[in-house]
């Protein structure tokens, strides 16, 4: 959220992390140690070898309600 600086991480339709950086920052630094990645690990260097499906970002904050819904409308 710009206003607030938080950044939610779902998966499954459920909330797994919850990260908080500056308000309006909207790309974390390269050099810093973001603990919220997709797809790479900060042990061993490493990079997930595999597939990624139904990545989404979102312009807006969204409730754990939206996500939820959102989710389940995929028919997963």
């Amino acid at each position: 959220m710009l206003t607030t600086g938080e950044q939610r991480l779902y998966v499954g339709g459920l909330l797994v992390d919850t990260k908080f950086h500056p308000a309006g920052n909207t790309i974390v630094p390269s050099t810093s140690y973001a603990d919220m990645r997709i797809g790479y690990s900060r042990v061993n260097n490493g990079y997930f070898n595999g597939k990624i499906d139904e990545v989404r970002l979102y312009n807006k904050p969204l409730s754990d309600q939206e996500v939820q819904d959102l989710y389940n409308s995929i028919g997963y």
